[in-house]
């Protein structure tokens, strides 16, 4: 598994969110209990020259083909 795996991109509305894909997905749904689905809540700061971003990962009640992609929020 590489970073390459694991893109930010930005939903409708402008706000960051996670996407897994090949291996980091696999992985992820591994981990996720059965008939949960993950989701990945990221957060991004920014004060020049440092930035900080922040994942937290949970386990919602639903199917796990709707994980590939996560909620965002920038702060």
């Amino acid at each position: 598994m590489w970073l390459t795996h694991v893109e930010v991109s930005n939903d409708a509305a402008g706000r960051p969110v996670l996407e897994f894909h090949g291996p980091a997905l696999e992985r992820l749904l591994a981990l996720t209990p059965a008939g949960m689905r993950p989701v990945a809540h990221l957060s991004l700061s920014d004060e020049p020259p440092l930035a900080m971003a922040q994942v937290v990962i949970e386990a919602v009640p639903g199917p796990a083909s709707e994980a590939a992609q996560s909620e965002g929020g920038s702060g």
